[in-house]
């Protein structure tokens, strides 16, 4: 996604309504989750108008990230922690608001380091390890880490990472035109017309055919159904005196890992078996038989729990849209909803609510919300420049992934920002109010707390 600030930067922020911060349900943060090689840029790009006008952005804070900045503030200032070393912890609001807890996320570690905790209330701070005889060289055999330790780990702890890649790398690899997987099976024609005779005499070729021909003639298969299946083949007499089965198995549980989207169809398709016999009687059995016998239309049977062959046109209409928008992200593996742009996102999300399927049943939409994609981005664009000096060079040139979510009652834009280094990429993440435009959330990963390296 490409913003031209140039036509829509100066009415973006027009219509934001800065004022009334609401109090958000605390959560617990996963841990960060490197960008996969495949991805890393192609979600969508932040440009701004440098060396041209620009609005400045004022930021505020939701009350429990407000908290988390104090918290941060006050660790600092008791224990001498600087920013690059607080990035090496991660803060949990306790569900009372009572208190901000911040505990060390970088490689097995967390003992020694330990945590901190901030009351809300009167502003102090303790640490799990006040009182214990720290160790000033820095060394990190030391059994508690205080200060000197994190400096040590923070200025040499990712020199030994062996998965390290450098900016070159990474941008070679998001450029990649061939995709990490190829597109769905080409349709190919059920042929059956040089069949021999005989079953004894088919070669495996014939007796695919021939299966496909016994589905489409006994289950009302057509040859786009097809692509849906892997197929294996089995010659020789068997017990209940079949010479040939063949046996189409769903392809979405093989393609779990590539083609995560199809999440929606999977386990629903079942195997089909057709066993044929001396003289050619072919007999087809489905493994979902009377799974689901309800009833679905063209916008619900994405609820059912078994998919049966009447329902393929309908996945056929589903998975041609689908595929317009996966097209365009060939290079992710495995493709998310959140690795696409919000507007393609809330594309795909439409699509999926139309056919019924249950997890789209009630999604959020951009249209749903008060601010825009656009003027979330200037509001991180703004916190990364106050927070840790980013350029508008820098921030032009990184990679953004960007989705929305709700949160209880509250509706969130959420950001992974990746900006290049000397030989790594810092990860920022970061949940902006999609309705009051307040920061909720805010974290940086280096290669040292577990991030990209």
């Amino acid at each position: 996604m490409k913003i031209d600030i140039k036509k829509s930067l100066d009415s973006a922020l027009s219509d934001v309504d800065w004022h009334g911060e609401n109090e958000v349900l605390s959560r617990i943060r996963p841990k960060a989750r490197a960008p996969r090689l495949r991805l890393a840029f192609v979600a969508c790009l932040l440009v701004l108008a440098i060396g041209g006008t620009a609005l400045a952005v004022g930021l505020h804070w939701t009350e429990r990230y407000s908290d988390i900045r104090r918290a941060r503030e006050a660790v600092a200032a008791k224990y001498g922690l600087t920013s690059d070393m607080l990035d090496l912890f991660y803060e949990k609001v306790s569900e009372d608001g009572q208190s901000v807890v911040l505990s060390y996320m970088a490689g097995d570690d967390h003992g020694r380091a330990g945590y901190y905790t901030f009351n809300t209330a009167d502003g102090s701070v303790v640490w799990s390890h006040d009182g214990a005889e720290i160790d000033e060289s820095g060394a990190l055999d030391a059994a508690v880490w205080g200060k000197a330790q994190l400096q040590t780990r923070f200025e040499h702890g990712g020199a030994d990472m062996d998965d390290r890649f450098n900016t070159e790398r990474l941008v070679n690899n998001a450029d990649q035109s061939d995709g990490y997987r190829s597109a769905r099976p080409a349709i190919e024609e059920t042929d059956v017309s040089n069949l021999p005779e005989s079953p004894l005499d088919w070669t495996r070729h014939n007796a695919i055919q021939a299966a496909r021909k016994a589905l489409i003639d006994q289950r009302g298969f057509n040859d786009y159904a097809f692509t849906l299946f892997d197929v294996r083949t089995t010659q020789g007499i068997g017990a209940d005196g079949a010479v040939w089965t063949v046996r189409f198995s769903s392809a979405t549980e093989r393609m779990s890992d590539t083609f995560a989207l199809d999440a929606w169809m999977r386990g629903k398709l079942g195997d089909y078996t057709v066993t044929f016999d001396r003289d050619g009687n072919a007999a087809c059995a489905w493994s979902k038989e009377g799974v689901d016998e309800n009833t679905y239309t063209r916008s619900t049977f994405g609820a059912a729990k078994a998919f049966s062959s009447d329902m393929f046109g309908w996945i056929k209409e589903v998975t041609d849209a689908t595929d317009a928008i996966e097209a365009k992200y060939m290079s992710y593996s495995p493709l998310t909803t959140e690795d696409m742009s919000v507007s393609d996102a809330a594309a795909y999300a439409h699509i999926m609510q139309d056919a019924g399927v249950p997890a789209y049943a009630d999604p959020l939409y951009p249209e749903d919300v008060k601010l825009t994609d656009q003027q979330a981005l200037e509001i991180a664009s703004q916190l990364l420049k106050d927070e840790y000096g980013c350029t508008d060079e820098a921030i032009a040139a990184a990679g953004i992934r960007m989705w929305l979510i709700r949160r209880g009652d509250e509706r969130l834009f959420r950001m992974q920002i990746f900006i290049a280094q000397a030989d790594w990429f810092d990860d920022f993440h970061l949940d902006v109010d999609a309705d009051t435009g307040a920061i909720d959330d805010f974290w940086h990963d280096t290669p040292v707390s577990g991030g990209v390296g």
